[in-house]
């Protein structure tokens, strides 16, 4: 089973925020993107979490409630993906610049989770970062989460209730320094072990570690696992793409 998350940078490629990319160079990085997903061969129990998949865009911020329409983008990355991937979406895809997005094989084990671990509703200005999904007796939690005490708290709460098996994607936070430093240690303490090092770097323009796999302590990787951190070349992010690798029986 491979657990693969990626922040593809809402298909901007190494630019910033601001920098202007034409709708044309957009479709060809959502290209490049599909072929970098192609290339995995993935089976019915590997999955990826992709965040900053291109959703909406804020037409007018002078008016209240703000007008926001559906970039064409969002529905060209369904077009694309939908007739050979199983798409997962976060349970309230609201009003959002950027999601967060699953993605399994058509012949996929994981679905939509029911338990709804995370207490959240549409009124929650973060619900397009989450999702939550589940296979046999394991739960994922896929996250993109806000460097703000609000969310992490969010997710803290509901983890120190109820566990999930694992916790993956962009937290946002670099325990070397920042704000949110000390939330990887935090989440550790509620169970999980992180599998990525601080020192191994994920987020190529901010030269940090915020990109990772948190499992629960108690899950037996009984046959090993193997992890990676690798820049791409069919698909460039400003994020490394990371893979974790659990050896089946």
């Amino acid at each position: 089973m491979r657990i693969v998350t990626f922040n593809v940078n809402g298909f901007r490629g190494m630019l910033n925020q601001g920098e202007v990319i034409s709708e044309e160079e957009l479709c060809i990085n959502l290209q490049r993107l599909k072929a970098f997903i192609d290339d995995l061969k993935m089976n019915d129990e590997d999955v990826v979490i992709l965040q900053e998949v291109p959703h909406k865009r804020l037409i007018d911020k002078t008016i209240v409630p703000w007008t926001w329409e559906e970039q064409s983008m969002f529905q060209r990355f369904v077009d694309t993906f939908d007739k050979e991937y199983k798409i997962f979406y976060p349970r309230f895809l609201i009003d959002s610049n950027q999601c967060t997005i699953g993605l399994g094989s058509k012949e996929t084990r994981w679905k939509a989770s029911q338990k709804h671990i995370i207490k959240y509703n549409r009124f929650h200005h973060y619900g397009n970062k989450l999702i939550e999904i589940e296979k046999e007796n394991d739960i994922l939690l896929g996250v993109h989460i806000n460097p703000c005490d609000e969310m992490w708290s969010l997710i803290i709460n509901s983890l120190n209730k109820n566990k999930v098996t694992s916790v993956v994607g962009d937290f946002n936070a670099y325990e070397k320094r920042g704000e949110m430093k000390n939330k990887p240690s935090v989440l550790r303490g509620l169970g999980y072990n992180s599998f990525i090092p601080s020192n191994v770097i994920t987020d190529y323009k901010d030269n940090s570690s915020i990109d990772n796999f948190y499992v629960d302590n108690n899950f037996n990787f009984e046959n090993g696992i193997s992890i990676e951190v690798k820049k791409t070349d069919r698909f460039i992010s400003d994020h490394g793409c990371c893979f974790l690798n659990i050896q089946n029986p």
